[in-house]
């Protein structure tokens, strides 16, 4: 079981087997939570924006597939890259500056999954949201006609026209009303308003804050995890020994064919020049034993003895 859990977290099962597997139980089921959270989410925020189920699931799983291999990603890239007595804040920063993807989507993720578990809330603060729609397309619409109607009245009142000819504009302006009205009114009852719940559970819905918090913080609770548990942290020291110790012996095994080279086309033993005392790593250059002078040093150092 312990084999299958760290293929699903992308580890090496070879460091992890004679460990205690209750961390790595613990750290599959926050990310199969995770998963099923962002599944869920996602497809009911894409099937309101997009109103196509089949569609909907394609990119949901899509984008869930990538939030498991970018939690996989970090657990291979993080490998040495924080000291296990660092403090709580230096982790914080750690974690945020690698995850700031993680908190995007985790954010987007929450507001999708809150409108749909507070689904019937939403939807009490959302439909007065469409009646004040229509309330306000109404009075423009009544603006808009009301001065065809004025002038009906008004040239029928200077007997410019009969009233038969004004019960005709006035019946024509009514149903070109009543036509544009239960055309507004049906498509603002009809449409699914995606960002529009998102605003209200963001704006309309307080505690929704708190619960957002909470999600994110359980997407970033298995790196969390993963960089202070012991248990990884042994996984993580045995991680670099046996990758230091390939990469040393291809460097050697580079060196010594390298001199076998150059002797081979020259006759004359030449090793390969290091340029840094931590080789092939790279990162303590080699001082020069020579110093070079600014420009202008040598007109200074001939002054001095003037």
């Amino acid at each position: 079981m312990i084999k299958k859990i760290s293929e699903f977290l992308g580890l090496d099962y070879f460091f992890l087997n004679n460990e205690d597997g209750s961390v790595l139980y613990r750290i599959s089921g926050i990310m199969f939570v995770i998963l099923m959270i962002s599944l869920i989410g996602l497809i009911y925020g894409f099937k309101l924006a997009f109103d196509n189920l089949f569609i909907s699931v394609l990119v949901s799983v899509f984008i869930v597939l990538f939030i498991y291999n970018f939690y996989r990603l970090i657990f291979s890239i993080i490998e040495g890259e924080l000291d296990y007595k660092s403090n709580k804040l230096e982790i914080f920063q750690f974690i945020i500056k690698r995850s700031i993807v993680i908190v995007l989507l985790s954010l987007f993720i929450s507001k999708s999954f809150q409108s749909y578990v507070f689904e019937d809330t939403v939807s009490y603060h959302l439909d007065k949201y469409k009646n004040e729609l229509k309330n306000d397309f109404n009075n423009k619409l009544e603006i808009s006609y009301g001065s065809e109607i004025e002038l009906a009245i008004k040239n029928f009142q200077e007997s410019r026209i009969s009233e038969s000819e004004k019960d005709s504009i006035l019946s024509l302006t009514e149903m070109k009303m009543g036509s544009k009205r239960s055309e507004i009114n049906y498509a603002i009852s009809e449409s699914n308003f995606f960002i529009t719940r998102i605003s209200i559970v963001s704006g309309k819905m307080l505690y929704s804050w708190i619960i957002t918090i909470l999600i994110i913080s359980l997407f970033l609770s298995p790196i969390y995890i993963f960089i202070t548990n012991p248990v990884f942290r042994k996984y993580d020291v045995l991680c670099r020994k046996v990758n230091n110790k390939i990469i040393l012996d291809h460097y050697d095994f580079f060196k010594k064919r390298y001199t076998e080279l150059m002797k081979e086309s020259t006759g004359i033993h030449i090793e390969y020049p290091e340029k840094y005392k931590d080789p092939p790593f790279n990162t303590l250059k080699i001082e020069p034993t020579y110093k070079y002078l600014k420009k202008g040093t040598l007109l200074k150092w001939f002054d001095k003895y003037d």
